[in-house]
């Protein structure tokens, strides 16, 4: 699906081939291609007008590759990721006492949200219901004075990496 998108015109409709590959991907648990159809769908976003979901998407698709250690697929998302969230945002994010304030379970989903995991994804790993999850991102998001997944410090998801 990903390689039939890169050969495909239309915009509409290679996000919709990337997208489709996305989800079978996640099923499959096939990482290292699933952050190479993330990287080719953030770009297809962006062209189409949606940069949140082009953010979000090029954001998942380097903890992604991070995770993966692809280093040659990180070299072509880092261009992409500069504008992923504001420097201002971002200062106040990584300040060592918002992670602090931080407990235990907000930390572990706060990580696996920043990692480029949904809800649901999430809520199965941790045994934990969905809006478990959403509770707990409002509490991280008010924590951190972030407003978006994206936004969470990428500082989450490498401590979460160096405890597993």
């Amino acid at each position: 699906l990903r390689l039939l998108a890169t050969m495909t015109s239309g915009l509409k409709q290679r996000r919709r081939l990337l997208e489709e590959a996305v989800s079978a991907l996640r099923r499959s648990g096939d990482r290292l291609e699933l952050a190479r159809a993330l990287t080719d769908l953030g770009p297809v976003h962006r062209a189409l007008g949606s940069s949140d979901r082009a953010r979000s998407t090029v954001r998942q698709a380097h903890h992604v590759a991070v995770e993966c250690r692809a280093e040659s697929l990180l070299k072509r998302i880092r261009p992409n990721l500069c504008g992923a969230s504001s420097a201002a945002t971002m200062q106040v994010a990584t300040e060592p006492d918002g992670i602090s304030l931080l407990s235990e379970a907000e930390l572990r989903v706060a990580a696996l949200a920043a990692r480029g995991r949904t809800n649901r994804e999430i809520a199965k790993q941790l045994f934990i219901t969905p809006s478990t999850v959403e509770q707990h991102l409002t509490r991280v998001y008010r924590k951190l004075r972030v407003r978006h997944r994206w936004d969470l410090p990428e500082e989450l998801s490498l401590e979460m990496l160096e405890q597993a």
